[in-house]
């Protein structure tokens, strides 16, 4: 269920949220499944026990930029979740387009190899998107529900890459929360 932070007490370790059925469920510090702290007004999602809320995850909604979003976080974590999205219009768009903008950049300042069907540039693009791909493909393993390290599936030639692809690229993450955090869509399709 989703719900609102009202407050937490760093002291006591114990706070109150605001579930979206309107109810308030109380809970204990040890259920929150995030770093840092918990704070009034974060939007979470949480499992109902009664009149306590259990498993407490922080809402990140990436397509949303005026919320809780972080280009950092987006770019750099390989803890929560991603959906195909932002996957697509916020890293394998602009990383495609930039890399074939780079080519003819490359060859007008002479730092192109036809041999390898390289360039400088594209190249140095290439190893500074290295942290990126893993940690945005790690997201989207955990949105699938599997361990990040399932991209390693890419080293079995031809068959890997297309899994690959067809895993992060193509499939829904399970529905709900699952051990990487709140399902990004929220129960959408």
């Amino acid at each position: 269920m989703r719900g609102r932070i009202i407050g937490f007490d760093s002291r006591t370790g114990t706070g109150a949220l605001e579930g979206e059925d309107g109810n308030r469920y109380e809970f204990a510090g040890a259920e929150w499944r995030s770093d840092g702290h918990p704070a009034a007004g974060f939007q979470v999602d949480f499992s109902p026990d009664g009149h306590l809320a259990v498993a407490i995850f922080p809402v990140y909604d990436p397509a949303d930029v005026s919320g809780d979003f972080s280009w950092r976080r987006f770019f750099l974590s390989f803890s929560g979740r991603t959906n195909r999205k932002p996957y697509w219009l916020y890293y394998v768009l602009p990383v495609t387009v930039i890399s074939l903008l780079l080519i003819p950049v490359d060859m007008v300042l002479g730092t192109y190899s036809g041999d390898g069907n390289v360039g400088l540039l594209g190249s140095l693009f290439s190893l500074a998107c290295l942290w990126p791909t893993f940690a945005i493909g790690a997201r989207r393993c955990h949105d699938r529900g599997r361990s990040g390290w399932f991209q390693l599936i890419i080293l079995i030639p031809l068959i890997g890459a297309i899994w690959l692809l067809v895993e992060l690229g193509f499939l829904r993450g399970t529905h709900g929360p699952n051990r990487f955090g709140p399902d990004p869509l929220g129960g959408r399709a």
